[in-house]
């Protein structure tokens, strides 16, 4: 009999690693060493992104690289233009400027006087309506802290951060914030609930035609034993229109 074909050079040679799923999201390579905690695109082909040690990274279209570093964990990061980025974390909130996207330089802008604030979420509907929520981490007392800014600056340039009246209610933090121009500014408040430390999340609302936050109802918990409790649990939230 004929002898048998040699596998090792008549099979076919083998595919190459999948690195795009079949709805085209790609892998895309690290720097090493970094977890990523928030991403941001500014709609021409860059993309930002915070790490949980502290760096913030840009994608130019080939690869990521880190682009500022020493910055405290990164919770948040948007952009109200390509070279206006906001980076928020337990440092408070950076800022990231410059002539091109490349040339963005991040630099830290105060929120209160002697103030430990941790930044959770970052959110804005232009260059001068940003809001930004989280806690304060020194012991004040109520600690949570929801802060706009609305372009205005110091002598030097540096943004100046007005503390909203809603930070005066008894919430532990506001840890999600959103919007949009025409529905408003959304955030949820964290209150403690109940015993053994349970903690309670809430949405609260400042309509476009508003100065006031105000509270939104959630609908009662599905297949509950007990009807009158609502869903108390958010922990994330987007808009795809002014109504929706």
């Amino acid at each position: 009999p004929s002898p048998e074909p040699d596998a090792s050079t008549d099979a076919p040679t083998d595919a190459p690693p999948r690195t795009c799923s079949d709805d085209d999201f790609c892998h895309t390579v690290l720097p090493d060493n970094q977890t990523l905690q928030a991403v941001w695109a500014d709609g021409t082909g860059i993309a930002w992104a915070g790490t949980k040690f502290g760096a913030i990274l840009r994608f130019d279209g080939k690869e990521w690289k880190i682009h500022a570093s020493g910055l405290g964990e990164i919770n948040a990061i948007w952009g109200s233009s390509p070279t206006e980025i906001w980076a928020a974390g337990t440092k408070g909130v950076h800022r990231g400027t410059g002539a091109t996207s490349a040339d963005v330089q991040f630099t830290p802008t105060p929120l209160e006087a002697d103030a430990e604030v941790h930044i959770t979420s970052i959110w804005g509907s232009s260059a001068t309506d940003v809001w930004a929520v989280g806690a304060r981490t020194d012991s004040a007392t109520p600690p949570g802290r929801v802060y706009h800014f609305t372009g205005d600056t110091t002598d030097s340039g540096a943004p100046v951060w007005t503390l909203d009246p809603i930070s005066s209610h008894e919430a532990l933090a506001y840890d999600r914030v959103w919007g949009s121009p025409g529905s408003g500014v959304w955030i949820t408040e964290v209150q403690p609930w109940g015993e053994w430390g349970a903690l309670q999340r809430s949405f609260l609302r400042k309509p476009a035609s508003s100065s006031a936050f105000e509270s939104v109802p959630l609908p009662p918990i599905p297949d509950n034993d007990y009807p009158d409790d609502a869903i108390g649990d958010v922990l994330g939230a987007a808009l795809e229109s002014d109504t929706s």
